[in-house]
Order: C-alpha cells, then sequence, then structure tokens
C-alpha cells in the first residue's frame, strides 16, 4: 500500500505541475525521476478520462479513472504519440492506417476511435503557436522579404536596396534563398525556376503570401 500511495503522489505531481505549473514534459521527467514516456502516459490518460485539474478525487478512485483496465497482461499500451505526430506528416498517412499498424503491434490495443480521441488530445495540448500540418512533398511557401544588404554603383556612387527571394518546404523547412534587385513577374517567374531546379523536384502546390508578383489577374468571389 506505501507503494501505491508513493505511486499516485508521483502521478498527481507529474499532473500538478504539467497543468499548474506548466512546464515541459522534459523537465517533469527530471523533476519526478520517470521516464519522459512514463510523464506523457500519466497526462494522456487524465485528458482521456475527461478529468480537469485540480481534482478532489480520493486516490483510489483517480488510479480506478486512470486505469480502468486490470493491470497485467491485459492493459492496453498507449501509442506512441511522438512516433505518430512524426509519421502523420508524411504523404497519404492517415490515422487509420496508423491505426492499423498500431494495432497489428498490440492487438489488445486501444480500438479506432478512442485511439483518435488520445492522439488528438496529444496534438491539442502541444505549446505551439498557430500549429500546422505540413506533409513532406505538399507544400513551398514562397515570398520576398527586406534584405540588409545593399549594392553601390562605383561609378555614379548610387546605393540600390535588394530583396530576398525565399521558398521553403512546409514539412522539412529546407530552404532555397537568393538576392535579387525587384519584385517584378519576370525576376518572380525565374527565380521560382532557380528553386526548383535547385530543389531538384516540385511540391503539389506553391503558396505565395499575398504577393502582388504572384498575381496576375484577380478573380472575385
Amino acid at each position: 500500500m506505501a507503494q501505491e500511495r508513493t505511486s499516485m503522489r508521483k502521478i498527481k505531481e507529474v499532473l500538478r505541475l504539467h497543468f499548474e505549473a506548466q512546464i515541459s514534459q522534459a523537465k517533469i521527467s527530471s523533476v519526478v525521476k520517470l521516464s519522459r514516456s512514463t510523464v506523457q502516459q500519466y497526462i494522456m490518460r487524465f485528458m482521456a478520462a475527461g478529468l480537469s485539474w485540480p481534482t478532489e478525487l480520493r486516490d483510489d478512485e483517480l488510479e480506478r479513472r486512470l486505469f480502468p483496465v486490470d493491470k497485467g497482461e491485459n492493459n492496453r499500451p498507449e501509442p506512441d504519440y511522438l512516433y505518430l505526430s512524426q509519421e502523420i506528416r508524411k504523404p497519404d498517412a492517415t490515422l487509420s492506417v496508423l491505426w492499423e499498424e498500431y494495432k497489428a503491434q498490440h492487438p489488445h490495443g486501444y480500438q479506432y476511435s478512442y485511439f483518435c480521441d488520445l492522439f488528438n488530445a496529444y496534438r491539442q495540448k502541444l505549446n505551439y503557436s498557430m500549429r500546422q500540418e505540413h506533409k513532406a512533398g505538399e507544400k513551398t511557401f514562397i515570398d520576398f522579404g527586406d534584405s540588409p544588404l545593399k549594392i553601390i554603383d562605383l561609378r555614379t556612387g548610387i546605393e540600390r536596396s535588394t530583396k530576398i527571394f525565399v521558398s521553403v518546404w512546409g514539412a522539412s523547412n529546407y530552404l532555397f534563398a537568393k538576392s535579387c534587385l525587384d519584385e517584378k513577374l519576370p525576376t518572380w517567374i525565374k527565380l521560382n525556376i532557380n528553386a526548383l531546379e535547385y530543389f531538384g523536384c516540385c511540391p503539389r502546390a506553391m503558396v505565395p503570401d499575398n504577393l502582388r508578383s504572384a498575381v496576375v489577374q484577380s478573380i472575385p468571389v
């Protein structure tokens, strides 16, 4: 019993540090002397149980809500959330495919709907701002930006400002950048060709950021 109470104290400390102190799972792992995967499991079980922090539940009730399946061989293994978050970014990857892979490894694991609920709860708790999911090969994002570089004509002494053209892959952040003198349409076309030649391939979509050079004709909607 003393060992179980110690375990529940650690679980409560994990939950307190996560929801109240709002520190990273890596830091919590170091503080409470538990593996990061264990810390993640406690947090995800608490969220999946529909509980809110702070909780007034007794230790035995909290344990029953967090671990509804009897401990032992029948206990359902948790999905590897980090692995799932990496795999879902790959082309044609879906939660259905990843769940089938999970069930092949763990036949007594969670059913599809609960598997999706767990993973979606994990993604909602990631500490990202305006987080977007990008699949490999799907999109590049392209834009012009101001450059601190200036060019001086040695004959006239006239100083000219420069621009920076940037094309970056959404999934990998693989980047092409080149300095130029203007943002005119011919320059835009040429630099996009340069970027595609540099990458050695084409994305499914090229996404400009409200760039005037990229718009030949606007269509009212």
